[in-house]
């Protein structure tokens, strides 16, 4: 039997009905040649058959198969049966005995039935009914059909999963009352859910989406258990708006904190019209300054600083907009109460990380870090022509640092830059030209205006062979400042406040690929190849004096370069016949070596005795290999020349498996900071079924665990539970999410799987 036969899917017979159906084939007479007739709509095959007039009926008896003569392109649908009595003049059928119903959207094995033809019902008993557009199984004692897929059960069993003959499902919604109508919507009353047959919650009213139509409704709720947080309940509603719009709340309360709530705004009429805004909210009970006075309380992560603050919140969001004509707007929102708020509930359904993936997700793009205590907003608009750009926006900083400095964050009321690229004619020089204006607002200290040009020409060097590539370029910036003062006496500007700066510069780059393709003999690789890109490159920049700029951005300290550098790259491929025949390659990797060398440091004036000329940068070293196609080694490095050795270095390890199993380990260390972190994820696949994954972020100097988790995931297919423990120096949680195929798709703790907007979607409801 197919993979998809109803049978197949089938979860139990009744023992009732089984004796009904054996005793009647017991009294079935003796297998007689195959009989087929035409009657009416119908087509009817069968081992034994009769026609009674007045009424006209057709009987049949054994491996019965009734077909509809049916017009072009009308879906077709197949009954059999070891019994059938066919009603001509009344259009209707009574059958019995291992019934099958077979369609594209609908697949019913049954003990008994009666058809109505005319209006498409049936009285089904003892059945099995099968979605297979949605993969829902339903048995019921009866099943009414009562129109065009639409079906009334009573005391009825749902699930999705797959069930063996006899056996129970993984899962199941079993419910007095179950109605399916023509959206592909389930109506449950009273209705339990079990896990192998045990009882583990009740709903009175349930709604459940049997195709991938948005509804509105409950998805699963999230339950979690944390140190500082006690035991929390967040219970998301999901509401469909419209086929372009969607709304998610998610009312909760943590046991230790207090009430907590969230909600998501989504809206997408296509790829450039598109939008989503959200915000969590928690009125918390928990206030830091208790610490001063409670021994037992410390401040969140020991940083003296003291939140009393009990409204918190973080509201964030983007737009993106497409106007035509390549003309695009968009905006991005990211405002928060405090500065501890976006760490301390990382994981939650309403925290920083199910926050910033919607984000990701939707827009390709994501906020700040959670741990920079200032969050940037921006609004944006951009045109561009052939060879023109123009773009402006405005950029506005939440800053939650909380201290006693002198000067604030800077915002940028407006940003406008203009670009554009031409080629001068009869020439092989291109005029390029970026020019900016910038209004800088603080609400304490230096702000002001300033507007930049820089132009510069490029050509290719004329060496009239493909064997040598260059350029050169040379440039001109010109800076000027309008200077406002804000801030305090002791800050105060005492320079003239029209400042300028003009800076000169002129770059040259050579270089040259060479390659060789070596013969080997190492399975179906038949080739390596190996090419190696030398480049010196020539940097000059004269700088005015900057001794009376204000500082705004890095634009405004330019640095007196005269360096040259080379840098030095190996790549490395192989390449073969595959068993097909075929050509394959694969690139396993480069190795590339660079340095600079200062002429100004070479060139200065030593101050004392002891000073020397170190004209030399440190040697960058990178290797990144893929030795395997589903592993990435990387060292990276920076080697002092002057005998203070490695100033840092990065070591990444990749692996990923077919299955989706996964390990990552690597540890950074930079000279003279508190950088020297190793940090570890993995995921394994124990069995088919059973999954375990963790990370852990340890910080080597402090002998500290930043972040740790460690989870393990059963996952039969249509259900999945998870168990996770995740840790940090304030707070320790632990949380088991049972998760349902269609139902809100909570496979993660704090994570919920895109409900889709536009065409397509993929959520599901209480």
């Amino acid at each position: 039997m197919s993979h998809g036969s109803p049978l197949k899917h089938s979860f139990y017979r009744k023992s009732v009905a089984l004796a009904f159906c054996c005793t009647f084939l017991a009294g079935l007479p003796d297998p007689v040649p195959a009989q087929q007739a035409d009657s009416g709509a119908w087509s009817i095959t069968a081992d034994k058959m009769l026609h009674l007039s007045n009424p006209e009926n057709v009987v049949a008896e054994g491996n019965v198969v009734l077909t509809p003569v049916t017009k072009k392109g009308t879906p077709p649908l197949t009954i059999t049966g070891d019994w059938v009595r066919y009603n001509v003049q009344e259009n209707t059928i009574s059958a019995r005995g291992n019934l099958t119903f077979h369609s594209e959207t609908e697949e019913v094995t049954a003990c008994e039935a009666g058809l109505n033809l005319n209006d498409n019902t049936a009285i089904i008993t003892d059945a099995t009914l099968f979605i297979p557009e949605s993969n829902l199984h339903f048995t019921g004692e009866t099943i009414k059909k009562t129109g065009n897929l639409t079906y009334h059960l009573q005391n009825s069993t749902m699930t999705t999963c797959s069930t063996a003959e006899g056996g129970s499902p993984p899962w199941s919604f079993g419910s007095t009352d179950a109605t399916l109508d023509l959206e592909g919507v389930v109506v449950l009353k009273h209705s339990v859910l079990r896990v192998k047959g045990v009882p583990i919650f009740y709903f009175p009213y349930m709604v459940y989406p049997a195709n991938r139509k948005r509804r509105t409704g409950f998805l699963l709720p999230e339950f979690s258990q944390g140190q500082r947080s006690g035991i929390g309940l967040i219970t998301p509603f999901f509401v469909n708006l419209s086929p372009s719009a969607d709304l998610t709340l998610y009312p909760g309360y943590l046991s230790d904190r207090g009430v907590v709530a969230g909600a998501e705004f989504r809206y997408v009429r296509d790829s450039g019209a598109k939008a989503l805004l959200a915000l969590s909210y928690l009125h918390d009970k928990l206030d830091d300054s208790a610490g001063i006075n409670d021994p037992n309380l410390d401040d969140y992560k020991d940083d003296g600083f003291l939140r009393d603050e009990s409204n918190r919140y973080w509201l964030r969001g983007m737009m993106d907009y497409d106007f035509g004509n390549d003309l695009m707007g968009r905006i991005d929102l990211d405002l928060v109460s405090d500065r501890d708020y976006l760490q301390e509930f990382q994981k939650s359904a309403v925290g920083f990380d199910a926050g910033t993936k919607a984000l990701e997700d939707m827009f390709d793009r994501g906020l700040m870090e959670m741990t920079v205590p200032f969050r940037e907003s921006r609004v944006q608009l951009a045109k561009s022509w052939d060879s023109v750009f123009l773009g402006g926006e405005f950029v506005g900083v939440d800053d939650v640092q909380d201290d006693d400095r002198d000067e604030s964050q800077i915002h940028t009321l407006p940003h406008i830059y203009f670009a554009g690229n031409f080629n001068v004619p009869a020439t092989t020089l291109n005029l390029l030209w970026d020019s900016r204006y910038d209004y800088f607002r603080r609400e304490e200290g230096i702000g002001g205006q300033r507007f930049d040009l820089n132009p510069r020409l490029v050509s290719p060097l004329p060496f009239g062979g493909s064997w040598l590539e260059g350029t050169v370029s040379a440039g001109f910036r010109q800076t000027s400042y309008f200077i406002e003062d804000h801030g305090p006496d002791s800050l105060s500007w005492d320079k003239d406040d029209n400042q300028h700066r003009t800076a000169f510069d002129t770059e040259i780059n050579l270089g040259t690929t060479l390659s060789r393709d070596y013969a080997v003999n190492w399975g179906s690789i038949n080739t390596f190849n190996h090419s190696i890109r030398p480049e010196i490159s020539y940097d000059y920049m004269d700088v005015g004096s900057e001794d009376d700029l204000p500082y705004f951005d890095s634009l405004d300290h330019l640095s007196e370069t005269n360096k040259l550098n080379y840098e030095i790259r190996n790549d490395f491929l192989l390449s073969g016949l595959n068993d097909e025949g075929n050509l394959f390659s694969r690139y396993i990797g480069y190795f590339s070596i660079n340095q600079s060398y200062n002429i100004h440091e070479q060139r200065r004036e030593l101050s004392s005795a002891g000073d020397k000329h170190r004209p030399f940068s440190d040697v960058r070293l990178i290797l990144d290999l893929y030795p395997l196609p589903n592993f990435e080694a990387r060292y990276a490095a920076t080697y002092n020349v002057y005998g203070k050795g490695l100033n840092s270095y990065d070591i990444l390890n990749r692996y990923t498996g077919a299955n989706g199993d996964y390990l990552a380990l690597d540890y950074r260390f930079v000279k003279g900071t508190e950088i020297n972190q190793l940090n570890g994820s993995f995921l394994y696949h124990l069995t088919t079924l059973w999954a375990t994954e963790g990370e852990v972020i340890q910080n080597l100097d402090a002998g500290q665990t930043v972040r740790s988790s460690l989870g393990i995931v059963y996952q039969p297919g249509c259900w999945a539970l998870k168990l996770t423990a995740f840790h940090t120096p304030d707070d320790n949680q632990v949380a088991l999410i049972f998760s349902i195929v269609g139902l809100g798709e909570r496979i993660g703790f704090g994570l919920t799987a895109d409900q889709g907007l536009g065409v397509s979607s993929d959520s599901g409801e209480l």
